[in-house]
């Protein structure tokens, strides 16, 4: 699955590089001015590591998949050529997986969806526009964990976290900015409420982390 995300990614890659030559000319003109909100859409893929389960019997849970949603935000440029700004977005997402271990228990987590409010600092080379960015994280993971025999129980809960990472912006026309970005967030170790039949389980522990890797593109207003 991983391997098709990258492939994804890479074929867009060239389109956002065309577009790029197609306003070539405007790059010898005045500095663009990245003040303002923007809205966009952006879509990618996901992978990470869980652990989940009742120690002594964690798994380690091989997850991947894809995303896609929408953002948005505000830039401040200043005359120095350095560009705040406040970032948002949310995501739903198609990131799963299974896993087992020598006990004999199975179990797979699946993130329903994620969002992120972020502060972003970077530095305008006209029309192009490297940042950082990180902030607050949330999302929504199920769980489910199969024991010896058949019995499966099964909890979700939405969890918060922390985000950083880095991407760049480049403004293709003075309204349309696309987006090339990876990011890492981290939602710490979580106890998710299960049941069993409809019944309340004893809290799956679940330890969690996203790596992935997204394409947007947005209308500067």
């Amino acid at each position: 699955m991983f391997n098709r995300i990258v492939a994804a990614c890479v074929l867009l890659a060239p389109g956002i590089a065309a577009a790029a030559d197609l306003q070539s000319p405007s790059l010898s003109q005045a500095t663009f001015d990245w003040n303002g909100p923007y809205l966009g859409a952006e879509i990618g893929g996901g992978w990470f590591n869980d652990q989940a389960g009742y120690d002594p019997r964690a798994l380690s849970i091989d997850t991947s998949g894809l995303l896609g949603g929408i953002y948005g935000g505000y830039n401040w440029q200043t005359p120095s050529n350095i560009v705040l700004g406040v970032d948002s977005d949310f995501t739903f997402n198609g990131i799963d997986g299974d896993g087992h271990n020598s006990n004999g228990y199975s179990g797979s987590n699946e993130w329903k969806w994620t969002g992120a409010v972020r502060g972003r600092l970077g530095y305008a080379f006209d029309r192009f526009l490297p940042y950082v960015a990180g902030g607050f994280a949330y999302g929504r993971i199920g769980t489910t964990i199969a024991y010896p025999g058949g019995a499966v129980v099964e909890g979700k809960k939405t969890v918060t976290g922390w985000t950083i990472g880095g991407g760049i912006d480049y403004a293709v026309t003075n309204n349309l900015i696309a987006r090339v970005e990876y990011r890492y967030s981290d939602f710490g170790s979580n106890k998710i409420p299960t049941t069993y039949n409809g019944q309340p389980w004893a809290d799956a522990e679940v330890l969690s982390n996203i790596h992935d890797i997204r394409v947007g593109l947005s209308y500067k207003f």
